[in-house]
């Protein structure tokens, strides 16, 4: 599988956006929130442990983030230099 990397400003804006669209609008004394702004100013570590899990589950669909970089955990092909998951497809690449 072939790796798609983000920024770590793109991982937050896919996250920010997935919590807005999975949880509705706080309302308070008629202003409207998004609710990760709600979660991230109310609770940033739970903000922090969602965007965590979030990364995790974006890596299965072979997203990565620069936060992932410093993992180790994408393996390059030798000639094109195209990011795999798995060691044997990098390796299999360009043969």
């Amino acid at each position: 599988m072939e790796i798609e990397f983000l920024s770590e400003n793109d991982l937050i804006e896919r996250y920010n956006e997935m919590l807005d669209d999975v949880c509705e609008p706080c309302r308070v004394g008629g202003i409207e929130f998004e609710p990760h702004r709600v979660l991230e100013e109310l609770d940033p570590v739970a903000y922090n442990y969602g965007l965590n899990d979030y990364e995790d589950s974006i890596r299965e669909d072979g997203v990565y983030s620069e936060r992932s970089l410093n993992k180790g955990d994408f393996f390059e092909c030798p000639e094109c230099e195209t990011l795999y998951d798995y060691e044997d497809e990098a390796k299999e690449c360009c043969e």
